[in-house]
């Protein structure tokens, strides 16, 4: 019996001491509570990512088409257009209605600048208009005017055309400057030199000039 026991005691012996076999269980613990930490902190990171990817806010046209959003309405609007690196119109709105099927931006209560290569500014003002935004070409109407240092004009509805810069009206206008009040049936304006073209029933004032 006692060979037994002290056969059993030396084979746990040459297996290692009893706090060498605790040591030894204790290091598989913690590496395995190590593991867990660190799938669990991965998951954590990315759960939190791709819930950040698919909250975080997109364009407002990309938004929209994803969204399966034809038309959208925003409000204050201010929106401007470049070339050769000069801005050549700045415009301001009180709504803008994005039509994204048609590309086009319809607005309220419109405001717009004119810039030209000399620095001179035209203004625009009217109740409704749209911007086509790829041409940047642009209508509006309702009461328009239209006005610099050196003439007023007053319509209905006016088209600018980008690429010439030329803006026209079809509609009966009106001008006035220092030279007098003139009526016609159409009209246009090259931006670029700032000349006025006024055609059909053209008729009115002239003012008098002073005596030499």
């Amino acid at each position: 019996m006692d060979s037994q026991l002290r056969l059993t005691f030396a084979q746990a012996e040459g297996r290692g001491s009893p706090m060498a076999f605790i040591r030894h269980t204790s290091r598989r613990l913690w590496r395995r509570v190590l593991w867990g930490i660190l799938f669990v902190a991965a998951g954590t990171a990315a759960a939190a990512y791709f819930g950040y990817r698919r909250l975080a806010p997109l364009p407002e046209a990309e938004l929209a088409l994803k969204a399966g959003v034809e038309a959208m309405v925003v409000e204050r609007v201010h929106q401007s257009a470049t070339r050769e690196g000069r801005t050549v119109w700045s415009l301001d709105a009180a709504t803008a209605q994005y039509q994204l099927s048609e590309k086009k931006v319809l607005l309220t209560e419109l405001a717009v600048t004119f810039f030209s290569r000399d620095d001179r500014k035209a203004y625009l003002t009217a109740r409704n208009g749209a911007v086509w935004t790829e041409s940047h070409d642009m209508e509006a109407h309702g009461d328009v005017v239209i006005r610099n240092d050196a003439y007023r004009v007053e319509t209905e509805k006016i088209v600018y055309a980008h690429d010439p810069r030329i803006i026209s009206a079809d509609g009966p206008v009106k001008v006035t400057g220092q030279a007098g009040d003139l009526l016609a049936d159409s009209l246009m304006l090259d931006l670029n030199t700032n000349r006025l073209v006024m055609r059909g029933h053209v008729r009115g004032t002239l003012a008098a000039g002073e005596a030499q």
